[in-house]
């Protein structure tokens, strides 16, 4: 935080320039070792992936998932409405029956409003 704070003295430069600069550090701490972070910032979430990182974008039409370590399901359309979207992160797939995507070492995503918008090497 104290990274960010030097290189925007003046307050928020944009999504982008944040991002870039976030990807920067999570590079710089990385380099001395496994980094694996999740930092939001009210706008963007960012999530770096050193080791393993998962993440899937949730959105309409909703279906049922069943979760990867037991067989109990979760109907999303029951409990969500045709305009969520939802991007969740985790260090494996949650669920055995949706498509998830598995991060490289070294790469951050953004997502802002529940989209992937960028992917960063960091």
């Amino acid at each position: 935080m104290n990274h960010l704070e030097r290189r925007f003295p003046d307050g928020d430069p944009g999504n982008d320039a944040v991002a870039e600069a976030v990807a920067e550090a999570g590079r710089t701490i990385g380099e001395r070792g496994t980094f694996n972070f999740l930092l939001g910032d009210g706008k963007q979430l960012f999530a770096r992936c050193a080791t393993k990182l998962s993440y899937i974008v949730r959105k309409a039409p909703f279906a049922k998932a069943t979760l990867a370590d037991d067989d109990l399901s979760v109907d999303f359309a029951t409990v969500t409405t045709p305009r969520d979207r939802v991007a969740v992160v985790a260090t494996a797939p949650l669920t055995r029956d949706e498509e998830w995507t598995t991060g490289r070492p070294g790469e951050m995503w953004v997502f802002r409003r529940g989209r992937l918008a960028r992917t960063l090497e960091s």
